[in-house]
């Protein structure tokens, strides 16, 4: 394996270009994928949306004796792996120009908004200084 210091710089190479494409964000291309159950199940939702190296899967579950509510999870990736850094970082649900809910990322790569209304939200995504914007997030 590398030595220590090796991986170091490693992990700062990659966090370094990670920071440039971060920093070149445009306009993000959703890419919805519905997923259901069986026949007669409830319907659960993902949806992929990417931005860069970043995506971004949300998964929609309906919420647990609300409802017209749904749970909205989400994983975020960076280059197909869950960085170091993301713990802690913050994710902001948008209606229009309304915020609706904030919460943190773990140190997996996961967030969560339980009950939320249905309509197009946007997300946005604060880490490491910057913000990444996922719009249109289809809750139904």
């Amino acid at each position: 394996g590398l030595a220590r210091e090796e991986r170091a710089g490693l992990f700062d190479r990659v966090r370094d270009r990670i920071e440039e494409q971060l920093g070149t964000l445009t306009t993000p291309a959703p890419s919805p994928a519905v997923v259901r159950d069986g026949p007669g199940g409830p319907r659960s939702k993902q949806q992929v949306y990417r931005a860069g190296k970043i995506d971004v899967i949300v998964s929609l579950e309906p919420a647990a004796g609300e409802p017209g509510l749904w749970d909205l999870a989400g994983l975020v990736h960076v280059g197909g792996e869950v960085p170091d850094t993301i713990g802690g970082s913050r994710v902001e649900l948008y209606r229009g120009e309304g915020l609706v809910g904030i919460t943190t990322v773990s140190r997996r790569g996961q967030f969560a908004f339980p009950q939320v209304e249905p309509g197009s939200l946007d997300l946005a995504l604060v880490w490491e200084g910057r913000e990444v914007r996922l719009e249109g997030v289809i809750v139904e």
